[in-house]
């Protein structure tokens, strides 16, 4: 073969080459981290304008985005902030939800559900009524566009977890469909404990009514002490702990209840009972 054949292909594979570099360059450089910025700034804002004009819609979502701007800077896998950062946000989000919900005073339970209708299937929400007597929303009221209810009174907020939960069900690659739990439980269990090292182990298991998690060393262990005596969030729970009650209401698209949440600060165990509820439509 001549020379200049060759030299012609070298500087094709070598253009190639270069292309390639640049499109995993791209890829690398994690879109989530301009996003992280953009929500951090939009929360922000929101925040400002909700304490200048007094609007809790506004407070409600500010906080939720600013938080989760944070988290989303956090778990780049090409780039970490301490964790004293993220501990600061998540610790003022959650404080802020409790100091919102005690002003509007509702008596009820917070409850996780996620609505079998088209527009929210996999979307999961905390729905507080003015009293547990009360009946509970329908699909159609909780899949709506808003925050507050009057007919009965009742507020609606995304959980801390949801975001998290979003994270774990990409890796779960199991249908919400064939309504195996087992499968499900296990799946968790090496998702939290091994591709997120999120616990250092992790075990879930429990009925159609009834399910116990019993897990040690998480992330998320420091915020057990901010929500435990709280009125509301010892019921909304953890981010860890949320994002798997918005699991298990994605899974069963039945009301989830966070029973109780009771940690050994020994040997750092963390139990959470978790109450399954049928919610007929």
């Amino acid at each position: 073969m001549s020379e200049e054949p060759m030299l012609d292909e070298l500087k094709t594979l070598e253009s190639e080459r270069d292309e390639l570099k640049q499109e995993l360059s791209r890829i690398k450089r994690k879109p989530q981290g301009e996003v992280a910025y953009i929500l951090l700034a939009l929360g922000l804002i929101l925040l400002s304008l909700a304490i200048f004009h007094s609007h809790n819609v506004s407070a409600f979502i500010g906080i939720a985005i600013t938080f989760w701007g944070a988290l989303l800077l956090y778990v780049k896998p090409t780039k970490f902030i301490r964790m004293e950062i993220l501990e600061a946000s998540i610790a003022g989000y959650l404080n802020n939800v409790e100091i919102l919900l005690n002003k509007m005073n509702l008596r009820g339970t917070p409850k996780y559900y996620s609505p079998r209708t088209l527009e929210a299937y996999r979307n999961a929400y905390v729905i507080i009524l003015n009293d547990d007597n009360d009946e509970f929303l329908s699909d159609e009221k909780i899949s709506e566009n808003i925050s507050f209810y009057n007919n009965p009174p009742a507020v609606k907020i995304t959980p801390p977890g949801f975001y998290l939960s979003e994270i774990l069900k990409s890796e779960l690659k199991t249908s919400f469909s064939n309504n195996d739990s087992k499968i499900l439980y296990e799946k968790l269990e090496k998702i939290l404990v091994e591709t997120y090292e999120i616990a250092s182990s992790y075990k879930m298991q429990g009925d159609n009514s009834l399910v116990v998690v019993d897990m040690k060393n998480t992330y998320f262990d420091k915020f057990i002490d901010i929500i435990k005596d709280k009125k509301y969030l010892k019921y909304i729970g953890d981010p860890l702990t949320s994002a798997i009650a918005c699991i298990l209401t994605t899974f069963t698209h039945n009301i989830v209840l966070i029973k109780s949440i009771t940690t050994n600060y020994n040997d750092k165990n963390t139990k959470i009972v978790y109450q399954i509820q049928r919610h007929n439509n």
